[in-house]
């Protein structure tokens, strides 16, 4: 739960950097809808869809720094290391995470 302004606290950011034993498919959705609590203009900024048995997940900054600390710390994680896609300036991330990475 953000702050009273809406920045994450840095209890949220360190459960990010926590966040490195994603084992299932599941494991995955639960970071995910956590990472989607903690983005300011959640509706706009965070996208997630799937198709074709991959889901890709957008997350645009809107250059709000809170989101931007989210991704910073993101950056230093496997969920960073395994799914980035791309970046593109002005603050836009895209991942895309196989469902066929995940044992089942």
């Amino acid at each position: 739960m953000p702050d009273k302004d809406g920045y994450p606290l840095k209890a949220e950011l360190k459960e990010i950097e926590m966040w490195s034993h994603i084992s299932s498919l599941g494991d995955m959705q639960r970071f995910v809808n956590f990472l989607k609590g903690l983005w300011w203009l959640n509706a706009e900024g965070f996208r997630k869809y799937e198709k074709s048995g991959i889901v890709y997940i957008e997350l645009h900054t809107y250059g709000w720094s809170g989101n931007e600390e989210v991704i910073g710390v993101l950056q230093e994680t496997l969920f960073w290391t395994f799914f980035w896609q791309k970046s593109e300036r002005g603050g836009h991330y895209y991942f895309e995470i196989k469902k066929t990475f995940f044992k089942k």
